[in-house]
């Protein structure tokens, strides 16, 4: 189970990367997810292609995720 969960941490996080050219963070368990991404690097656009990769990814609807950018 765990090495599930990091694969699908790891796979998020390349297609996270691929999408905002910038590295992030994920951290995966059975009931939610959290990205974390640098600052200045969200916008509209990208909330919502994030929270699709993770939908697509996961059996989690978007109220589980938790971007959050750093300072």
């Amino acid at each position: 189970k765990i090495s599930e969960q990091i694969k699908i941490e790891n796979d998020i996080e390349n297609l996270i990367t691929a999408q905002t050219n910038s590295k992030c963070l994920v951290t995966y368990n059975d009931d939610s997810i959290e990205v974390v991404l640098p600052k200045d690097t969200l916008d509209d656009k990208s909330v919502i292609k994030i929270k699709d990769i993770i939908v697509s990814k996961t059996k989690l609807t978007a109220d589980k995720i938790t971007i959050i950018e750093t300072k």
